[in-house]
């Protein structure tokens, strides 16, 4: 089949150790790469899950996506390839474009009772992911300009005219997940029984980058030092919008240390 051989080729040029990426996350990438090579994809599908456990990034949902695709999980593939593309990487994204979603130009839809009226509309463009994970509908006029847009995200409805607020990919238990498999308890702090919940506050940024982390009510030096580490190393969310554009959130999180 044609597209196992691309994908049989792109999987070769992206097995390089991705610069930056944790250090356990990518070991686990690095042995699922290994047991992929060998055919063994069960095995691969699970190292990769574990270093996305560990920490979200581009190697392990790209290579994810390309076991799923050879286990002949399309949907799997699309979901993967998707959120290698959310982590900005511009191959996965002309891939899941190409391979994921359909595109169409309709003048009325099943979409037009999900929004409020639409003054001057004249048609809208739809993409639709394969599988149904995600809708994307945008409103245009007689002269091409947008008006509106419509996303569809597992079932959650986000309307360009109305503001959200910042969104972790997965909701709080993957945020709370990342945090508990990436939070370091310091010995010195074990040893001397120190514990408690540590309140810190950060900005997402109009990329979805965390910034400024600072303690808002700390506990002690130590467990202080280690919830911000592990807050700055938060890898991306769904930006806040006003309206359809992105907006910079200041959040305030809380890290619990208990013996």
């Amino acid at each position: 089949m044609k597209i196992k051989t691309l994908f049989i080729l792109l999987f070769i040029s992206f097995s390089l150790v991705g610069l930056g990426q944790d250090l356990k996350s990518q070991l686990f990438v690095n042995e699922g790469i290994i047991q992929m090579q060998t055919g063994n994809l069960q095995k691969a599908d699970t190292l990769f899950n574990k270093a996305l456990d560990f920490y979200p990034n581009v190697d392990a949902y790209f290579n994810k996506a390309l076991t799923r695709l050879n286990m002949k999980d399309e949907c799997g593939f699309c979901e993967n390839m998707y959120m290698a593309s959310f982590y900005d990487d511009l191959e996965a994204d002309s891939l899941y474009r190409k391979y994921c979603v359909s595109t169409t130009k309709m003048l009325v839809s099943k979409y037009d009772s999900l929004v409020p009226l639409i003054l001057n509309k004249q048609y809208e463009i739809i993409e639709i992911d394969k599988c149904g994970q995600r809708e994307k509908i945008d409103f245009y006029n007689k002269s091409d300009s947008l008006l509106a847009s419509l996303q569809i995200i597992h079932g959650r409805y986000y309307y360009s005219k109305l503001s959200y607020k910042a969104r972790y990919p997965g909701g709080q238990e993957m945020l709370d997940k990342f945090i508990s498999n990436n939070l370091v308890y310091p010995e010195e702090a074990i040893r001397d029984s120190i514990q408690g919940t540590v309140y810190a506050s950060f900005v997402i940024n109009e990329n979805g980058r965390v910034l400024d982390a600072r303690i808002v009510n700390g506990v002690h030096p130590l467990l202080d030092a280690a919830a911000l580490e592990v807050i700055r190393s938060i890898p991306k969310f769904y930006p806040a919008t006003d309206k359809g554009t992105p907006q910079r959130e200041i959040v305030t999180l809380s890290v619990n240390f208990g013996l």
